[in-house]
């Protein structure tokens, strides 16, 4: 009887099944068209996703954000009905072994499989393929499905730019002809600027992986954290005429890399030539995509213990619905979605076949580093005297990254280590508010990555950057320590530590969103120690002054009422509290020169807001605290207008400005900075900004503005109403390719440097036919031009810091060149430069070392009454160089 029972049990079981198989719909049948015949618009791919997440009992939709631009953000998970019923223990089991997450696992671990698509826009077949890869798994569809989703979870990302690859599709539906035209000079396969590639703020999200810095990402990493996939799949494109890339991937690989995952990248591979071999399909694996730059979905799961894929198929922009090809085949849609099909079932078959180990060595990742990391260093100390805003954002990083951190135990302590400023070793001597990050931790091997001085490559021919340690991004006192030092968070052996919960979710400057999901959360570390509480603290009171002039910590009520409000210049925070006093209608100060008032010191740069030059504002304290919380700064009362020491308040060396009206050029032939400009006037500095067309710029009305950002493009057919703008009283920022229009320009003063530079290395370099350097072999031209070039290094730059644009950076900055730099100037400011021939971090090749030495990064000059400030490299790289916020807040707003 029993036996019967569990028969008919059984085959009540497969009928549901075969029901539930007959109610999802294919692709086609739900949108209308067969997959890779059209390019599906972003709202029907959430549609049919939502569409199998309620018809079948194998899969769970999580919308987890929005886009900038509004779209929704959702995976669908995929596995057997009873794993889904403990998704949630599944996902806190995985935490729990990997150390991230505290308590005791209650469920057996099964492979997580992360396939993630579409983070070019402008790459579309992934979007297509993910929807054939849905329902091919919930319907049960490929001859090992159903034992897949038995014992293991897949996540599906079908489009983690939903912005960029809407504008794709529109744009190519506008454009496309009937029946598609596969000539390549079709209007289909041209698509103008801006790149669908990008997201709303045209930003490459894959480089985003490590900082963290768009909308998008850090809603991603909310929910990547949550689960800590084993295995993660990123699928783009490449050229057209490009076949597939799949695993191993080519070197560098960077040394933190584990004897296992580069194994299995070959098991991958070999997964994916089998069914590649079997349909005839050309590929290539183990050239071009490298594995050593922390920035990309490759890398960056790699170094968080899971297997880590760029998979790319050939297509993207230009390739449409059907493209020509010389020599070659006709390519479609439909083959390129193919491609992505095929990898993507050798991806999941992998993790089958090896699920045993997979998770194995995915938990000893996190536990050989927690227990003994292989890092030179096991400690780093963060100074807590740096600027209040680049701890915050290094603190937001480290906790987006699950890295943790607490306060020293031991302090008043001189140890030995080794100084990123100095880029050697010295001395530290631990202090209370200081910040310690110990390398004993699960994310031990993410640690090295991000803070290794100078990264060891195998190879100087590397797909991205060369260096990226997080003490120069932030331009912070910072040390590394080969001993292990206790911290605040330390307890004796045999007692359980605490603090391993969810990582406080606070406002730290940067742009943050809460899962909608409840239980998805990142896990982390909660901050400790009194030296991270202070930190927490900033921002939180106004401090006043008594009229004898001694601080008051503002516990009492001061009934003496405010001259003036002051703020020392430390960083950051000080220029969005002018910025959100500007908006406000204040009029402000900024001190040339140190002063000292109320028992305060004040530098070169400090911020005041007096009452006599606001005299008609109304609620004026109430005003100036608002942008002081809204900017985590605490203004200091002062009760008069004589300074203790230095020029007074009222004086000519105390600068009052106004809010100056600001407009950034964009379009066609704009750098990179022109996103991360927009990104940072709106976003970071919350300052508002006119976006003009190039095209438009010579036919606009510039009257109403005071300052004009130029972030490269050709600017010729606007060169008189430029230099009009500036000789009348305008401010330009000329940066990358628009500096050409004023070194062209012979009257000034950048032009005059240029032409002797240039003259001066002609005598240098005279011609000579029979010189042998030019005999190039054809496979090492690559790497021949690779000596002119460099590749993300990071380079000292000199400042000097009695120049406003320079206030508060201190007199030496730290900055990513990628660019030449500029001649000095015999009229004008030389603010910042390189007198070094060597990159403190990075490949930089010899010919590039050589150009690069005594060059200027920073100028200005004046041409009629106004202003011409050079910039000869993005000081805001990707937005994650965040010590640049200074220098462009400085010159924005002083």
């Amino acid at each position: 009887m029993m036996k019967r029972h569990s028969i008919a049990t059984l085959a009540g079981l497969i009928i549901s099944l075969s029901l539930f198989s007959q109610q999802i719909k294919t692709p086609e049948e739900f949108l209308g068209y067969a997959t890779g015949t059209q390019f599906t618009l972003q709202h029907a791919v959430t549609d049919y996703i939502m569409h199998i997440a309620e018809a079948s009992p194998s899969v769970q939709y999580i919308q987890y954000g929005e886009s900038w631009e509004g779209r929704p953000l959702g995976v669908c998970v995929v596995s057997s009905p009873g794993n889904l019923e403990q998704l949630e223990q599944i996902r806190l089991s995985n935490l729990q072994r990997a150390g991230l997450a505290e308590g005791t696992p209650q469920r057996a671990p099964v492979p997580i499989v992360w396939l993630a698509y579409t983070v070019h826009g402008s790459e579309p077949a992934g979007t297509e393929a993910a929807l054939k890869v849905l329902w091919t798994l919930a319907a049960g569809e490929w001859k090992d499905a159903d034992r897949w989703l038995e014992n293991m979870v897949i996540v599906i990302d079908p489009c983690q730019n939903p912005d960029g690859r809407e504008l794709f599709t529109t744009r190519y539906l506008r454009a496309q002809g009937w029946p598609p035209n596969s000539d390549p000079n079709a209007w289909e396969h041209n698509q103008p600027w801006p790149s669908a590639r990008l997201n709303h703020y045209l930003f490459d999200l894959n480089r985003d992986w490590s900082w963290h810095v768009q909308q998008e990402t850090q809603m991603r990493m909310k929910l990547y954290n949550s689960f800590m996939p084993h295995v993660h799949a990123d699928f783009h494109e490449m050229g057209s005429g490009s076949t597939y890339f799949f695993p191993p991937g080519a070197e560098p690989w960077h040394e933190v890399i584990t004897p296992w995952q580069r194994e299995y990248h070959a098991l991958t591979g070999q997964k994916a030539a089998e069914l590649f071999d079997a349909t005839d399909r050309l590929y290539f694996t183990k050239d071009n995509f490298d594995l050593f730059c922390p920035s990309f979905g490759d890398t960056w799961p790699l170094f968080n213990g899971a297997m880590g894929f760029t998979l790319e198929q050939g297509g993207g922009a230009q390739a449409g619905l059907v493209l020509k090809r010389l020599e070659r085949d006709t390519l479609t849609l439909a083959d390129r979605v193919e491609g992505h099909f095929l990898a993507s079932m050798a991806v999941i078959e992998a993790a089958a076949d090896n699920s045993d180990k997979l998770l194995s060595e995915f938990f000893q990742f996190f536990k050989s580093g927690a227990e003994k990391p292989s890092f030179k260093y096991k400690s780093f100390i963060i100074k807590g005297s740096a600027d209040a805003a680049s701890i915050r954002s290094l603190l937001h990083v480290l906790e987006s990254n699950q890295i943790r951190y607490s306060s020293p135990r031991v302090t008043g302590k001189k140890i030995t280590a080794y100084d990123y400023r100095a880029d050697r070793e010295g001395s530290v001597t631990v202090e209370e508010n200081d910040i310690l990050i110990s390398a004993f931790q699960p994310q031990s091997r993410l640690l090295q990555v991000l803070f290794e001085p100078d990264s060891k490559s195998s190879d100087s021919i590397s797909y991205d950057l060369t260096a990226w340690a997080l003490p120069y991004v932030y331009n912070i006192e910072a040390y590394a320590v080969e001993e292990r030092l206790p911290s605040a968070g330390d307890v004796p052996a045999g007692k359980k530590k605490s603090g391993n919960t969810a990582a406080e979710q606070k406002q730290t400057g940067e742009t943050t969103t809460n899962l909608k999901e409840p239980g998805y959360v990142a896990a982390g570390l909660k901050k400790t120690g009194k030296g991270v509480e202070a930190w927490k603290q900033q921002g939180e009171s106004v401090a006043s002054t008594d009229t004898s002039g001694k601080a008051n910590s503002g516990q009492r009520p001061d009934t003496v009422r405010a001259y003036a409000y002051a703020v020392p210049m430390t960083g950051f925070n000080e220029l969005k509290f002018m910025a959100h006093l500007y908006r406000a209608g204040f009029n402000v100060r900024s001190a040339m020169r140190p002063f000292a008032a109320a028992g305060r010191s004040f530098g070169r740069g400090s911020v005041v807001v007096a009452r006599g030059d606001n005299r008609s504002m109304t609620l004026f304290d109430e005003k100036v605290k608002a942008a002081a919380v809204a900017s985590e700064v605490t203004p200091v009362k002062l009760t008069g207008g004589m300074s203790a020491t230095g020029k007074d308040l009222g004086s000519d060396y105390t600068r009052v400005g106004q809010g100056p009206a600001i407009a950034l050029v964009g379009g066609e032939g704009t750098s990179q900075a022109f996103g991360e400009i927009w990104f940072f006037m709106e976003r970071e500095l919350e300052y508002p900004v006119t976006v003009i067309d190039g095209s438009r710029l010579k036919n606009s009305d510039l009257s109403d503005y005071d300052l004009l950002i130029l972030p490269g493009g050709n600017l010729k057919e606007s060169r008189e109403k430029i230099m009009a703008f500036i000789t009348g009283g305008g401010r330009v920022i000329a940066m990358d390719s628009a500096i050409a229009l004023f070194r062209e320009e012979k009257t000034t003063e950048l032009g005059k440097a240029w032409e002797l530079r240039q003259a001066e290395e002609k005598k240098k370099t005279e011609a000579n036919p029979a010189d042998t350097t030019r005999l190039v072999r054809y496979e090492d031209q690559r790497r021949v031009a690779a000596t002119g070039r460099s590749a993300g290094a990071i380079y000292r730059v000199k400042l000097d810091e009695t120049h406003p644009y320079a206030f508060g950076m201190g007199k030496e900055w730290f900055l990513m060149k990628r660019n030449e730099g500029l001649p000095y100037l015999e009229k004008g400011s030389n603010i910042g430069y390189i007198t070094d021939e060597d990159p403190v971090a990075g490949f930089a090749g010899y010919k590039f070392r050589k150009k690069v030495k005594n060059t200027g990064v920073i100028a200005s000059e004046n041409i009629g009454r106004g202003t011409v400030v050079y910039l000869s490299d993005d000081p805001y790289f990707r937005a994650y160089w965040k010590s640049g916020r200074v220098l462009l807040g400085n010159i924005l707003l002083r």
